[in-house]
């Protein structure tokens, strides 16, 4: 449990951030330095995305007015690192637990347990669908309905609809 808090803690700690230059129906990004979610990055200036951007027929000029710059946390960025480190936190979690010959039941571990098994089921099936489709898509929805079913597998393993314990 406290390896789990530490790597949100970690994540949290190092947060990824962007700056946006938004104008009209077009959105220029930048990327900013990692820092903690509680002591974000400087917001961008409007120089900074000049250079990035120069000979970009699309961006504005610094005196139109019609632009507007803003710092964004990059949430999904952040998950997928979070999912990285929990990963194998859940699976070694999970050998210990299942490894444990006297018998004694644990919530936290058999949630771990199973959610490590459905993680790296998640990420099996993300690099089967790369090469089936010939290209990488987005592995979070494969790897969070991984999560998702782990969770789910491990809370009805644990306590079945029966009532008895499954172990």
């Amino acid at each position: 449990m406290l390896l789990c808090l530490g790597c949100v803690i970690i994540v949290a700690s190092n947060g990824q951030w962007e700056g946006q230059l938004r104008l009209r129906n077009h959105c220029f990004i930048l990327d900013l330095k990692r820092s903690p979610v509680w002591a974000p990055p400087e917001l961008p200036t409007y120089s900074q995305f000049l250079v990035a951007f120069k000979g970009s027929e699309d961006f504005p000029d610094e005196n139109s007015g019609n632009y507007t710059i803003r710092r964004v946390m990059k949430v999904e960025w952040m998950l997928n690192d979070l999912t990285l480190y929990l990963w194998p936190v859940t699976v070694v979690a999970g050998l210990f637990y299942t490894a444990d010959k006297q018998g004694k039941r644990d919530f936290i571990l058999h949630q771990a347990t199973a959610t490590g098994c459905s993680l790296t089921i998640g990420g099996i099936l993300c690099v089967v669908v790369w090469l089936v489709i010939g290209g990488w898509g987005p592995p979070l929805p494969v790897v969070y309905l991984g999560l998702v079913v782990g969770l789910t597998v491990g809370f009805t393993t644990y306590f079945p609809i029966s009532g008895k314990s499954g172990r």
